[in-house]
């Protein structure tokens, strides 16, 4: 009802065009070792500094040794806030309902993320909750439909290369892969007489890529998208966008902020009734993210 799979696969590949196109930028800006982090130059002399002008606009940044900046493991930890918006469609049991959730009927989501980094691998997992309670429509007739709905996330990171994106920083690009483990009980009461509920739980696998704008010592942009699902036991399709900006405020902790959105489209019978778990959730979010 809410779009065809192919128009599904439409928007995924829009969500994955921006963060992509990044390495086709690889060609334009100069690479640099695989790093995390990079430091500040050293002053030159003046009259040093005026004849290299050009020099010092194009490598505002140089890597910190590699020896020194990947040497041993580091921990994250970030809980999150997340503030939903849904467009849904659901059935138990045979029984659908249908509508959208808006902003002005907040519903909150929460999340956990945390990653281990070693070198140029990660390892990174990702727990939501996010809790529906909506009156949406089934047959024309107004259905109080609840949703506990849980997604886990098991993936790894590799860091492909960074590049020197001159006064812009330092930009690293990363391929990501994984599984994320969905679990969702559904109940769908309609209020002229009728109720079901019904449970289900799949795994998808997905793949995608992130990159990471180091812009100053204290400001850090992340984008991330990948798509998955292929009706390979699990979704028919499942993509997720997140654009999220860090502000450093000690050497151990970042405060962060963004937008995510995440579409899962799945078709499955259960009990022999149709059950379906069709849902596109996004809105910001804001987290705290922990450095060991």
């Amino acid at each position: 009802m809410r779009t065809s799979t192919l128009a599904r696969a439409g928007r995924a590949a829009l969500v994955l065009a921006p963060v992509l196109s990044g390495m086709l930028l690889s060609s334009c800006l100069t690479p640099v070792s695989p790093l995390h982090r990079v430091a500040l130059p050293a002053e030159e002399p003046a009259d040093s500094a005026s004849s290299n002008s050009s020099a010092a606009t194009a490598a505002s940044f140089v890597p910190v040794p590699r020896e020194d900046a990947k040497s041993g493991w580091s921990f994250d930890l970030t809980p999150y806030v997340w503030g939903t918006r849904s467009d849904t469609e659901l059935t138990a049991e045979g029984l659908k309902s249908a509508g959208t959730v808006k902003f002005s009927d907040l519903q909150l989501g929460y999340q956990l993320h945390a990653t281990a980094t070693n070198g140029d691998w990660a390892l990174f997992t990702d727990l939501t909750y996010l809790p529906l309670n909506a009156d949406l429509t089934s047959g024309g007739t107004s259905a109080s439909t609840n949703l506990d709905a849980v997604f886990l996330e098991l993936g790894v990171k590799y860091n492909l290369t960074e590049l020197s994106a001159g006064g812009l920083g330092s930009l690293a690009i990363d391929v990501v892969g994984g599984n994320r483990y969905y679990r969702a009980d559904t109940s769908i009461d309609v209020l002229s007489g009728g109720s079901v509920a019904s449970d289900r739980d799949w795994i998808d696998i997905f793949f995608g890529s992130e990159a990471r704008l180091q812009a100053t010592k204290m400001l850090t942009v992340r984008a991330r998208a990948d798509v998955g699902g292929f009706d390979i036991g699990g979704s028919k399709l499942a993509w997720q966008g997140i654009l999220e900006a860090g502000l450093q405020l000690s050497p151990s902790a970042t405060l962060s902020a963004g937008y995510r959105v995440l579409d899962v489209d799945y078709n499955d019978i259960v009990n022999g009734a149709p059950f379906q778990f069709d849902v596109q959730v996004h809105g910001p979010f804001v987290g705290l993210l922990l450095h060991f």
